[in-house]
């Protein structure tokens, strides 16, 4: 699958820890570890880190460091969401799709119509 270019192997950690409840020693062992394990059996250099459970409580800022002096160049977490220039490079949104999935629902996320959709509901839900 690497070979053909069209899929990328990221790292998620060594023991898929929740970062925030670690040290920093700790920490660092898993998203460097995880990351020199997985290039020395493929072959190629890992750029991009996927955080465990990936929800705000679960990484803070430090970690974008981390990140960064390990040399990732992205990560992604669990909101749902589009990416725009803004956007925290150690703090990616995804879309997630899955077996149950419909083609116009993931028309609707890739477009970004769910985004804008979801971001009029939330307008009108607080002026109620």
């Amino acid at each position: 699958m690497v070979s053909s270019g069209l899929v990328e192997v990221g790292s998620h950690t060594e023991s898929h820890p929740i970062l925030s409840t670690l040290t920093p020693e700790e920490s660092w062992y898993e998203l460097t570890h995880s990351r020199t394990t997985i290039e020395t059996k493929l072959g190629r250099a890992v750029k991009s880190f996927c955080f465990p459970n990936g929800k705000p409580s679960d990484y803070s800022s430090f970690h974008f460091q981390q990140l960064r002096d390990a040399g990732y160049e992205n990560a992604v977490v669990t909101s749902f969401g589009l990416v725009s220039a803004k956007t925290e490079c150690y703090e990616l949104p995804r879309i997630g799709v899955s077996g149950q999935t419909d083609l116009l629902s993931f028309t609707k996320y890739i477009d970004g119509a769910e985004h804008y959709q979801s971001k009029i509901a939330r307008c009108f839900s607080s002026r109620t």
